[in-house]
């Protein structure tokens, strides 16, 4: 798209609202601010997050302001396991009185006075953007409305909640369904768009010279996100001729996993360089590793309504196969890790033209 030129006096400014559930809601808007930023030099960014304020830094080029939130996802008891009863009780809290709740978030509003809220996906703050008058792009592969159905909607209450939920996401000007993406039947103005993912680059003989090892040492990256996976690895096998990096805050000492954070290299380009990545079904990693053309092993996550057309779209374009979560736990994967890599690599890659298309329509409100 041609650039976008705005007065530094009458630069506009953009309120983020990013779902803390992990690190994937933050990762798949980050390409968006940056090319918004490319294009509108003079950007004023406050983003309401419970992400990591360092974490941003690295990933959303120049500054911004930083603001908590009190949106949280979903309550998890791991990785990939819901905990559905402290989840309903979070929510029946959160909208115990959803009309001071939303005046309150609006009040925030009406004193950062942004020109626009972009949500990934927050509902409190499309609902408040909607009482503040204010325009307002929803962003993501999947709402917590959804979500919430599918494990809470049973439960006393529920119904209240899920009402004032999709009221809340239909108040957005446009919903930026991103694909691969979760069906969204109660949620008004859907736009899909393409698939978003960072791009990072293959400096897999730069690490393996950092890491001390030859060519016949295969390195595999483990990627879940920010929310720690229930693995055990000091119980885990060995894996003759295999190194792991570890995205993990916790990694036991042991010879044949370094821990991510020890390498000099972004994360991004730490997955372009791995030859296979271990995960859970998200977005974020699935994207970023069909686009790398690097195989990944995942495991399963019963339940979650998005998990499905992800896997799919997965398969669809890099090697990819599933590993029981139990069995995952333990390390006992080395059937699959030799089977993914003999799969036939899917063509063609998957075009990226989610970002741009995002970018337009944000940039059409301004």
């Amino acid at each position: 798209m041609s650039a976008v030129m705005i007065d530094k006096v009458t630069s506009p400014h953009l309120y983020v609202a990013l779902s803390p559930h992990g690190y994937g809601h933050a990762a798949m808007t980050a390409p968006v601010l940056n090319t918004l930023r490319a294009h509108i030099p003079y950007l004023r960014l406050t983003i309401e997050t419970n992400v990591p304020r360092h974490w941003l830094v690295e990933r959303v080029t120049g500054s911004f302001e930083y603001i908590p939130t009190r949106d949280f996802g979903m309550v998890m008891r791991s990785a990939t396991e819901v905990d559905a009863e402290r989840s309903h009780a979070a929510y029946l809290d959160l909208h115990a009185d959803w009309p001071a709740t939303v005046a309150k978030e609006a009040e925030q509003l009406q004193i950062t006075q942004p020109d626009i809220v972009l949500s990934n996906i927050s509902h409190l703050a499309l609902a408040a953007a909607a009482r503040a008058h204010v325009p307002a792009v929803a962003l993501c592969s999947l709402n917590w409305a959804g979500i919430y159905r599918a494990y809470c909607g049973d439960r006393p209450g529920a119904d209240r909640v899920l009402a004032q939920m999709e009221a809340a996401y239909s108040t957005a000007r446009v919903f930026l369904r991103s694909l691969p993406a979760m069906r969204m039947p109660c949620v008004f103005h859907v736009q899909d768009i393409g698939p978003i993912a960072r791009q990072g680059c293959n400096r897999r003989q730069e690490l393996r010279h950092l890491l001390g090892v030859t060519e016949k040492i295969r390195i595999g990256l483990l990627a879940f996100g920010g929310i720690a996976p229930a693995l055990i690895l000091e119980k885990w096998p060995r894996h003759p001729g295999w190194l792991w990096i570890a995205g993990l805050s916790q990694v036991p000492a042991r010879s044949d996993i370094v821990k991510a954070e020890t390498l000099p290299l972004p994360f991004i380009d730490l997955l372009a360089s791995a030859e296979v990545v271990l995960t859970k079904p998200g977005y974020g990693t699935f994207t970023e590793a069909a686009c790398a053309r690097v195989a990944v092993l995942h495991s399963c996550r019963e339940g979650w309504p998005e998990a499905v057309p992800l896997s799919q779209w997965l398969q669809a374009h890099t090697r990819a196969l599933t590993v029981p979560a139990e069995r995952l736990r333990v390390g006992d994967f080395a059937a699959e890790l030799e089977a993914v890599l003999a799969l036939p690599q899917p063509t063609p890659p998957p075009q990226q033209t989610g970002i741009d298309q995002a970018v337009e329509a944000i940039v059409r409100l301004l």
